[in-house]
């Protein structure tokens, strides 16, 4: 019988996420290890249903589940539709400096997607991921933009714990629930193109 480590293993592996034990140090002071963000891992996570889809995911409470759910919703609808298996989200075996251990992040389509690979959208989906980060107000960034091992899957939360733009966010989204029947924009017009790039050129420093 495989061990919940072996499974959590074979998750994180296909989402291109790491996975290893605990820092020695904090392991054995018992300290909560904190995200690049400040995220600590050791807060409240709740599983989620990606409105829309059958998918269920894993993800930290309060306002990052709200802009994250949105995300992983527009991506299901305007994207690629999603089905069971195709996010991971909270890992609470992966190391310090992978968001996935706070649930503060998200890897949709791991087998299409895998970590180090490019070119797995098309353009106009690329449109779409930019119009999306656009409206969560650079509190998201995509793994799509790392130079050095591009994650086109991922997506995480890219402010820290407390953030007021990020609760700003989550309200406008939260005032937006249940209006929204499908895509409702164009990622394509003119001014919202112009803020995606803009939002890409300062997440690009």
């Amino acid at each position: 019988m495989l061990s919940r480590r072996t499974l959590l293993a074979a998750t994180a592996a296909a989402a291109g996420v790491a996975l290893v034990g605990l820092p020695a140090t904090a392991a054995a002071q018992g300290t909560p290890a904190t995200t690049p963000d400040g995220w600590p891992v050791d807060g409240a996570i709740a599983p989620v249903t990606v409105e829309g889809s059958g998918v269920v995911v894993a993800l930290r409470t309060g306002a990052a589940t709200t802009v994250l759910a949105h995300v992983l919703r527009r991506f299901h609808l305007e994207v690629a539709a999603l089905a069971p298996g195709d996010v991971v989200g909270h890992l609470d075996g992966a190391p310090d400096g992978v968001d996935h251990r706070s649930g503060t992040a998200v890897a949709v389509l791991p087998g299409r997607l895998p970590a180090g690979a490019s070119g797995g959208l098309f353009p106009h989906e690329v449109v779409v991921v930019r119009d999306i980060l656009a409206d969560c107000e650079g509190t998201v960034r995509w793994g799509g933009d790392d130079p050095a091992v591009p994650r086109e899957g991922n997506f995480r939360i890219d402010v820290p714990p407390h953030s007021a733009r990020l609760q700003s966010v989550s309200e406008r989204l939260l005032a937006r629930r249940g209006r929204d029947a499908g895509p409702q924009v164009d990622p394509h017009e003119p001014a919202r193109r112009d803020a995606a790039m803009a939002l890409a050129r300062r997440q690009a420093r």
